[in-house]
């Protein structure tokens, strides 16, 4: 019970205005591994993974690994620019049926000019938060496993995110990640 009272200290620490509360769960989540990776691996991750038959997968073997050995790192804070980025993105790919990365770079000029290090996240299929974000974890099919990374990445410190309805997938969720150079 004591890690149930830490994560609903940092979830109720992060001031998520404008958010959906499956956005502020997925954000939840996210800082969740990213604060303690050895607790979200027995009490999330090794479920999950159990529930879904994926114990024999390769992806969810190296996630197993990777959490084993991660240390902790600070949890992302929830920024506005990057919300209405994810939102505006996740609303007009979603109505034209988009798959993929679209001006990203000259979206995050746009909305988050100050930000040094970016990134983004899109995940098709799922609207629950733990599905999404285990999705993007296990990265089934990506070689490099750039949604783990990005989700990982310690030099990342901060995040928007929006879930939306697809015309092809039924559900996109967006994440865009931001950083400083120190």
């Amino acid at each position: 019970m004591k890690s149930l009272s830490f994560f609903l200290f940092l979830s109720l620490n992060l001031i998520c205005f404008g958010q959906t509360e499956s956005e502020k769960k997925v954000v939840e989540l996210i800082n969740q591994v990213r604060t303690n990776p050895q607790l979200f691996l027995n009490e999330v991750a090794l479920p999950y993974i159990k529930e879904n038959d994926l114990s024999r997968n390769r992806y969810a073997k190296s996630l197993i690994r990777e959490l084993e050995r991660l240390g902790s790192m600070k949890p992302l804070a929830f920024d506005s620019s990057l919300q209405k980025m994810s939102v505006d993105f996740a609303e007009e790919a979603g109505k034209k049926g988009w798959v993929g990365h679209r001006r990203t770079e000259k979206r995050f000029e746009e909305y988050a000019s100050e930000v040094e290090i970016t990134a983004e996240n899109l995940q098709y299929g799922y609207d629950k938060p733990l599905d999404i974000v285990m999705d993007l974890l296990i990265d089934i099919d990506i070689p490099n496993l750039g949604h783990r990374k990005n989700i990982l990445d310690p030099l990342f410190s901060i995040i928007g995110v929006a879930i939306n309805n697809h015309k092809n997938y039924e559900y996109l969720t967006v994440m865009s990640f931001g950083g400083f150079k120190e």
